[in-house]
């Protein structure tokens, strides 16, 4: 690390990251899967392994969430009739575990 005149820190030596490593694998949801994709009949499903509550949010491609719901059980259909059609983003959380998907609504 290097200081230089007005207090502005440079990092010269980022190796700390070196031996970072992101793991989805252990961060996945069991038994995640959601149905049809692309969605035609303005609904689909969202299933899990779990009974858990889990929270669904869809953001358009410029991040701005356009449907958010929360449901408890192993699966559910969800109305998306009220989103545009086009290219999306799925976030489902479920026991502190995140998945992310591409989704498709025409």
């Amino acid at each position: 690390m290097r200081s230089y005149k007005n207090s502005v820190t440079y990092w010269d030596d980022l190796s700390f990251v070196k031996n970072a490593t992101a793991s989805v694998k252990n961060n996945a949801i069991e038994g995640f899967t959601t149905y049809p994709n692309p969605i035609t009949n303005n609904k689909f499903t969202v299933a899990t392994s779990s009974n858990s509550s889990k929270s669904v949010t869809i953001f358009n491609l410029l991040g701005k969430q356009v449907f958010k719901t929360n449901f408890s059980g192993e699966k559910k259909d969800l109305d998306v009739s009220e989103i545009n059609s086009g290219v999306y983003i799925l976030k489902v959380t479920e026991s502190g575990k995140t998945t992310t998907k591409k989704l498709v609504i025409r």
